[in-house]
């Protein structure tokens, strides 16, 4: 069974863009990433919770209705 997740990206200067995308059982956070065009983003249950890993199974990691957050990786220097 498929579920329904609202994705929400943060969009710049067009503001925070939602969502809503099917999670099939199997797919990886990184593999969810690259099908939403997100390669350089990391994912969350939101802002305070921490991001997932690139090999996790998404399905598993989250529930029907759920908002998952993609935030762009930041590197200090």
């Amino acid at each position: 069974m498929n579920k329904q997740v609202t994705l929400i990206v943060p969009g710049g200067n067009e503001g925070e863009q939602d969502r809503v995308v099917t999670i099939k059982p199997g797919i990886t956070v990184s593999q969810f990433l690259t099908q939403q065009n997100l390669n350089n983003y990391l994912l969350s249950n939101g802002p305070h919770s921490s991001f997932f890993q690139g090999a996790d199974e998404l399905y598993k990691l989250v529930q029907d209705g759920d908002k998952l957050y993609a935030t762009t990786q930041v590197t200090q220097g």
